[in-house]
């Protein structure tokens, strides 16, 4: 009887999760009325999988997950896991951009293409990025910091010290404590 509650619990769950689908990645608003467009995951120059503790800060709540990205040739992937539930999974092809989100997750908030542009930063060669940015903005790399701009205002701080990135948004008051989990 009990593993039958734990099945109907599990098909509750999956059955309630959303899909959010859009067609074709679309310009994002990186800062005050400024466009960019997504890199295709090509952009990357290669393969990435990393499994990661996250832990998003924003206006004093935060909310620790499991997050495991993977970047290959054609495809991006963002998975978000906590107390083992999957919380979210996004995926970016050609085709356009996936996201299943979990009941627990209010879906307003999540916007995938906005964790695709993080992403993005985070990991993609600073030359690409750059060609994507509108007149205006710049995004440079010295070492292990990374920053987006837009004028000479620093909107985006990226620091890499060991398995450890600190990511601020600071336009948007959020940031995230990422540290590199083996694999």
């Amino acid at each position: 009887m009990k593993r039958f509650a734990c099945l109907l619990a599990a098909v509750a769950f999956f059955g309630a999760c959303s899909t959010h689908r859009v067609s074709r990645p679309k310009e994002i608003y990186a800062s005050a009325g400024m466009k960019v467009r997504l890199l295709p995951p090509s952009a990357y120059g290669g393969e990435l999988s990393a499994v990661q503790e996250v832990r998003v800060s924003r206006g004093g709540a935060e909310l620790v997950v499991t997050g495991i990205v993977k970047i290959l040739r054609d495809s991006m992937q963002v998975i978000a896991l906590a107390d083992m539930a999957r919380l979210m999974t996004l995926n970016y092809t050609p085709a356009g951009i996936e996201c299943e989100v979990s009941p627990l997750v209010p879906l307003p908030k999540i916007r995938p293409e906005y964790i695709l542009f993080d992403v993005q930063l985070a990991y993609f060669p600073a030359d690409a990025i750059n060609a994507a940015l509108p007149k205006g903005m710049s995004f440079c790399e010295d070492g292990g910091a990374r920053a987006l701009y837009r004028g000479e205002k620093k909107i985006v701080s990226i620091a890499r010290d060991g398995g450890t990135m600190e990511f601020a948004n600071l336009e948007r008051s959020y940031s995230c404590r990422i540290v590199h989990m083996e694999n």
